[in-house]
């Protein structure tokens, strides 16, 4: 999402990232990729369970969630340390002002992100 960014901002909108771990966990990921959009922490995993967001071994462990893995490091981007609950599946609102959804993407597994031109279609849309 970091290439679609300035698109975001000049559209009006701002991207905000909700992790769960700690926040000293939070901090360390955003100086390691150098983020410079708002960053939270739920480490109570209740903005994932309210979102939908999946959970568990068999949603993070998956062969085609390797497949990604494998197309992830073959393009030069390596995991690093794991940060927080690593079983915990995120995803991608867009959120209105007021508070209605005007977008949806919830990852089936690991590696399963939403395509940058669906969330661009959606804050442009807003």
């Amino acid at each position: 999402m970091r290439d679609i960014l300035p698109a975001i901002h000049q559209a009006g909108a701002e991207l905000s990232v909700i992790g769960n771990g700690s926040p000293e966990m939070a901090r360390a990921f955003a100086e390691e990729i150098g983020l410079t959009t708002p960053l939270y922490t739920d480490p109570s995993r209740r903005s994932y369970a309210l979102a939908g967001f999946k959970r568990g071994v068999f949603a993070t462990l998956t062969l085609s969630g390797l497949a990604h893995a494998a197309r992830a490091h073959k393009k030069g981007f390596h995991q690093t340390a794991t940060r927080g609950d690593p079983w915990q599946q995120g995803g991608v609102l867009v959120v209105e002002r007021g508070g209605r959804l005007g977008y949806v993407h919830r990852d089936s597994e690991a590696g399963d992100l939403a395509p940058n031109e669906e969330i661009l279609a959606a804050v442009k849309g807003l």
